[in-house]
């Protein structure tokens, strides 16, 4: 990079930073466009499905697995069966 010496280098250079700012851009938006593209399909079946409309949705399935091996495996390894048994079922009604 060579340094600038001179007010019509500083407006080059700047221009040249903006058009590769504008390059950089479009090319991030068309990436996002092609990836648009290529879930289309998914999204038809996401309403036919119902996935996220349920009640007892994935994410909250998901969640609430990750929640029980969590307390189940790591926080309660150590304790007794009447505490591992008792804690999950309070943790379902909270």
């Amino acid at each position: 990079m060579t340094r600038i010496s001179n007010y019509d280098e500083l407006v080059a250079e700047r221009r040249r930073i903006e058009e590769n700012l504008a390059r950089r851009k479009s090319e991030i938006a068309e990436g996002i466009h092609k990836l648009k593209a290529k879930f289309e399909p998914l999204l038809y079946l996401l309403p036919v499905l119902g996935i996220f409309k349920t009640r007892t949705s994935v994410l909250k399935a998901g969640a609430s697995l990750a929640l029980d091996t969590i307390i189940g495996k790591k926080i309660l390894a150590k304790r007794t069966w009447l505490t591992r048994f008792v804690l999950p079922v309070i943790r379902k009604i909270l």
